[in-house]
């Protein structure tokens, strides 16, 4: 039997080596884009008890990922933008990889859209299955909580970093421009 599985675009750079140190703006929607998170009251997410499961779990990471350091984040009702970034001590000495400083690696085609250890994508699925956890915990008639994928950006310098700063932190004022807002 053969499952057809509609065609998705893939939103990785092929050639990136998504471990090694860098800094890294995400966008994680829920399912179905339900606001499960809270209410924008004015310019200010007021987050429900599910809303205070995320903030939690982003708090977390660190004690699971070592070499992982907290920037910003926003939960809004239906989605969340954060900053994270992955410093390894070994990626300063620059004994880890085989990369230049781009990140570019030869890439494996048969392990392409395969997370690895210790990857983003390792970090932000860990995150998603603690917070679903969580939320299952506390209401079982949650079933799905996530879209199976998230949005990536690579931090390139600090007026890309700062950009995106400043992005998160007037999201919730921009609420009612969301597409998704109900």
């Amino acid at each position: 039997m053969s499952l057809d599985y509609p065609k998705r675009k893939i939103t990785r750079l092929k050639s990136y080596d998504y471990s090694l140190s860098g800094v890294y703006f995400f966008t994680i929607c829920t399912c179905d884009k339900t606001a499960l998170f809270g209410a924008v009251d004015g310019e200010e997410v007021r987050l429900n008890e599910l809303g205070k499961i995320v903030v939690q779990a982003w708090e977390d990471l660190p004690n699971h990922f070592g070499y992982v350091k907290l920037d910003e984040l926003v939960v809004m009702p239906n989605h969340v933008h954060g900053i994270l970034v992955i410093e390894r001590e070994d990626d300063r000495k620059g004994t880890d990889k085989a990369a230049d400083k781009t990140g570019l690696v030869p890439t494996d085609p048969k392990r392409f859209g395969h997370p690895g250890a210790g990857s983003l994508s390792t970090i932000i699925g860990s995150f998603k299955a603690k917070v679903t956890r969580e939320i299952r915990r506390m209401r079982p008639d949650v079933s799905s909580v996530w879209q199976s994928r998230f949005i990536e950006h690579i931090i390139r310098d600090g007026e890309d970093l700062c950009n995106h700063r400043r992005y998160i932190r007037e999201n919730p004022a921009k609420w009612h421009l969301d597409k998704e807002y109900k």
